[in-house]
C-alpha cells in the first residue's frame, strides 16, 4: 500500500464504530462539556471524531483523545499516535466530502496558545483555493475563534447562533455514511 494514499477502510471502520455513539442517551465528554453522541462521526482505539459547534469553514470538525486530558504531552506514546493517525485518516475523508484538496491541522496545546477546551483535541479545517482574503488569516480565526471567512459574510460571533443538536447530528450521521461509501469508491 502507498504510504501516503488514504486507509479508505480504516475511514469506513471508524465510522461504522462510531455509529454506536448514536444511539438514544449517550454522550461524550469534551473536556467540561458534556456532547450528545450523535456528534460523533468517527472513532479508534484512542480517539473519537467530532462535529463542531461553531465551524470556521464548513467540514471544519475535531480529533479528541477518549481520554479527557488537557495537554498533549499528558498523552501516553499510544494515544499520540492514535490521535495523528486519526487526524489523518479524517482529513482525508472530509476531503472527498466537502471537496477540500488541502487542511489545516491544528493543536492549541494550553489556555496560552489559544485552547478553550481543556481536552486535547486536533482541528481538522478543510480549505479551498482563495478561501481566505489572506491564507494565514485561518489562524487568526482559529485564534478568536469567532467569525468564519470573510467570503462567507457571516456575522460576528455574537451574533452567530450556535448550530442545534439536530443539526449536528446530521451531520455527524451524513459523515459516517459517506466515509462508508468512500470505501466502496473506485480509486
Amino acid at each position: 500500500m502507498d504510504p501516503q494514499a488514504p486507509d479508505w477502510r480504516s475511514l469506513a471502520d471508524g465510522a461504522i464504530r462510531a455509529a454506536s455513539f448514536a444511539e438514544p442517551g449517550k454522550s461524550v465528554q469534551f473536556g467540561r462539556f458534556s456532547c450528545r453522541g450523535t456528534q460523533v462521526f468517527w472513532e479508534s482505539e484512542h480517539s473519537l471524531g467530532l462535529v463542531n459547534l461553531k465551524p470556521i469553514v464548513p467540514g471544519h470538525v475535531l480529533i479528541i483523545s477518549k481520554r479527557v486530558t488537557p495537554r498533549i504531552g499528558e498523552l501516553s506514546e499510544v494515544e499520540m499516535q492514535d490521535l495523528f493517525l486519526s487526524a489523518r485518516t479524517v482529513a482525508a475523508g472530509i476531503g472527498k466530502v466537502f471537496e477540500s484538496p488541502s487542511f489545516n491541522l491544528a493543536v492549541q496545546d494550553g489556555a496560552e496558545a489559544g485552547q478553550t477546551v481543556p481536552h486535547v483535541h486536533v482541528h481538522i479545517i478543510p480549505r479551498k483555493a482563495q478561501d481566505f482574503e489572506r491564507n494565514d488569516e485561518v489562524y487568526e480565526k482559529l485564534d478568536e475563534f469567532d467569525a468564519r471567512p470573510p467570503r462567507l459574510k457571516v456575522p460576528a460571533d455574537s451574533e452567530r447562533v450556535a448550530r442545534s443538536e439536530e443539526e449536528m447530528a446530521e451531520e455527524g450521521a451524513r459523515l459516517r455514511a459517506a466515509f462508508v461509501a468512500i470505501r466502496d469508491q473506485p480509486a
